[in-house]
């Protein structure tokens, strides 16, 4: 003897035009595969977020640099005005047109790629100095980040923090 399960219709009564409401189609759970990539994709949001975006790179540039309080300001302030002045109109876009997941994708990728910049022109165009460096370099004192290797890296945050609040 077979069972049907009807959904439940509470809370749906007939419309004032006399068509009944129709209950919502029940909850799909989603393939593993999907919910393990958007765990791993927030998890490492996460992690860009407390250690690019606010602690770590501003430490790095103004301690260990030498740069100034100014260089990291402009550079979030620029982003965040680009944040502001064009993502309402790409997310419109990418509203209209249906299609999120290339724009997660392509934003994702940017984000990546300057972060890896950031890393280079950290390793290949600036002296290493902290108290994380194995070995152990003081910045003389005076001494700060500045001309294009400064500039680029800037950019190169612009461009990330950019990419990743988009």
């Amino acid at each position: 003897m077979a069972t049907t399960h009807a959904l439940p219709t509470a809370g749906f009564a007939n419309r004032p035009d006399g068509d009944a409401d129709v209950a919502p189609p029940a909850a799909v759970r989603a393939p593993a595969r999907e919910r393990w990539s958007w765990a791993l994709y927030d998890f490492a949001n996460t992690i860009w977020s407390m250690n690019v975006a606010t602690l770590y790179f501003s430490v790095w540039l103004i301690s260990d640099l030498g740069a100034s309080n100014t260089a990291y300001a402009v550079a979030n302030g620029v982003s965040s005005a680009l944040v502001a002045l064009s993502i309402p109109l790409l997310g419109a876009i990418s509203d209209a047109r249906g299609r999120r997941k290339p724009w997660i994708v392509g934003f994702t990728l940017v984000a990546c790629a300057a972060t890896v910049v950031m890393g280079l022109i950290g390793q290949r165009m600036l002296p290493l100095y902290g108290d994380a460096v194995l070995s152990g370099l003081v910045r003389p004192d005076g001494w700060h980040a500045g001309g294009a290797a400064l500039g680029w890296l800037v950019v190169a945050f612009i461009v990330a923090n950019y990419a990743y609040q988009g």
